[in-house]
């Protein structure tokens, strides 16, 4: 518990002296965001653009559609709030900055976490629009009806983020082993377009690389399931936390492997 409390306050000091350096850039914080919030809105046009057309896709309403994206774009925002800094992993790899923090006192997988501006930079388009598109598509489906629809909304968020940071994080820790990973992000770039929408669109070899290999379908697609069509995905949408909890072990795994396995370009 000590050890807790320890962390807990180096945390609040990280913070505010990330804070401090965010402070002096806040017309591009301004601008990110609007710009963020732009591509987001995108993404929302497009859809409509679609349903303009038909009314349903591979089965999905348009209001379904809508509330998995805000869901997608909530999980996102939470991972952007609490994670992102596993990205400047590469990047501490690159420069040798890593070297630093692996002397320090302090857990480096804490500092990877807790370092940068980025943990400052709140993703307010993200909460803005995934939980504006959330509300106005329960306004159409009414699909939470009581406490127990709310807990498995809050349980799923938790475990969804988990997986999507584990993701991201087993991406970033690929530089242990490459010079630039830069690569593979991009290619997550790709995969969250897909899986914006349902994966019942996709073939069955999509549809397996998204379940097994690169697990993004249980980001959003298999959560929502829970509200749409439960016993068709029963399976999936409980083993929701076993996901989670084999991709946190293996990320534990990467991570001393990585630190083992790593030489400071200095050396």
């Amino acid at each position: 518990m000590e050890g807790l409390k320890k962390y807990l306050r180096c945390y609040r000091s990280y913070f505010k002296t990330n804070l401090l350096v965010y402070a002096e850039y806040k017309a591009d914080f301004i601008a990110i965001n609007v710009a963020s919030a732009l591509i987001l809105l995108m993404g929302v046009v497009s859809l409509e653009i679609i349903f303009a057309q038909v009314d349903m896709i591979a089965g999905w309403n348009k209001y379904q559609v809508f509330w998995m994206l805000g869901y997608f774009y909530l999980i996102r925002a939470l991972y952007n709030t609490f994670f992102i800094n596993t990205l400047n992993l590469g990047y501490w790899i690159r420069l040798g900055s890593l070297d630093t923090y692996i002397t320090r006192p302090l857990g480096t997988f804490f500092q990877l976490l807790s370092t940068g501006r980025y943990n400052t930079e709140l993703p307010l388009d993200e909460f803005l629009i995934g939980l504006g598109l959330m509300i106005a598509a329960e306004r159409h489906i009414a699909i939470i009806s009581g406490f127990p629809d709310v807990l498995y909304l809050m349980l799923a968020l938790i475990f969804c983020t988990i997986i999507y940071s584990c993701l991201m994080f087993l991406l970033s820790a690929a530089s242990f082993w490459m010079i630039k990973s830069n690569a593979l992000h991009e290619l997550v770039g790709s995969i969250e377009r897909l899986i914006e929408y349902p994966l019942n669109i996709y073939n069955l070899t999509i549809k397996i690389i998204l379940t097994t290999i690169l697990p993004f379908g249980f980001i959003s697609f298999y959560p929502s399931q829970y509200f749409f069509s439960f016993e068709d995905h029963k399976a999936f949408i409980i083993g929701i936390p076993f996901v989670a909890l084999i991709l946190i072990v293996l990320s534990r795994l990467i991570w001393k492997k990585g630190l083992q396995t790593y030489q400071s370009p200095g050396a």
